[in-house]
């Protein structure tokens, strides 16, 4: 352990887990940012993905294609039971391939936008499971995925409309789900007025999902970002 100056063991200080970048600015249209890999890159705007029923206040963000431990993971923070805009930060850049330059627009990052109120703080999502004393410096909570994907849904029916899931595109059973476009898919269990709606991510791997607070404390949005943006900066 670490001692203080005088002499004295230091206090145990827990350590801080990876923190978001920029999450705030990514879905303000007009921002101007830069990675590792893209010199420039603008957000063009938020666009509306769905409207996502989560009737029992439970939610679950996951990919309902990759199983094993942990895989479904059910956030301890509550929700109001309703409907709530499911929106995505969409950017815009000049992509070059072969000395060929092309324009591409895509989502970097998805929301579910709880309230109006502007977000102050950003706090990882845990489970009931999650002990964040766990953590070393910069490592994260998140929920895993095999297949580049992840969904909001509500909790309390993950299993039915996971299960449309996998048989909307597994299965390629048409009923079963919708394609909203641009890689999103809905399915709906209308006995429940529930929904589960997915998104595309930039590949394999774990992704942490964002809690961002209003001044009050109040939960404003639930954030996962999908891109690949790594270095992200400000210009």
């Amino acid at each position: 352990m670490d001692s203080a100056d005088d002499g004295r063991p230091s206090p145990w200080v827990p350590p801080r887990p990876a923190q978001p970048e920029h999450l705030k600015e990514l879905f303000e249209p007009g921002t101007r940012i830069a990675t590792s890999f893209e010199s420039e890159m603008t957000v063009s705007a938020i666009r509306n993905i769905a409207t996502l029923r989560v009737p029992s206040g439970r939610l679950v963000v996951a990919d309902a294609l990759t199983e094993g431990h942990g895989a479904v993971r059910e956030l301890a923070d509550r929700i109001p039971p309703g409907e709530y805009r499911m929106q995505g930060a969409v950017v815009a850049y000049e992509g070059t391939y072969e000395d060929e330059c092309f324009p591409v627009v895509e989502d970097v990052a998805v929301r579910l936008l709880l309230a109006e109120e502007p977000v102050v703080s950003w706090e990882l999502a845990l489970t009931a499971e999650d002990d964040a004393r766990l953590l070393r410096d910069g490592e994260i909570f998140g929920f895993d995925t095999d297949g580049a994907a992840g969904s909001f849904s509500d909790a309390a029916h993950w299993e039915v409309l996971a299960d449309q899931y996998r048989r909307y595109l597994v299965e390629q059973e048409d009923g079963a789900g919708e394609s909203l476009g641009d890689g999103h898919i809905r399915t709906t269990d209308e006995a429940t007025d529930s929904d589960l709606v997915s998104s595309c991510t930039g590949g394999d791997g774990t992704y942490p999902v964002w809690l961002g607070r209003s001044s009050t404390g109040q939960l404003a949005c639930v954030v996962v970002v999908v891109g690949y943006l790594p270095e992200l900066r400000l210009l």
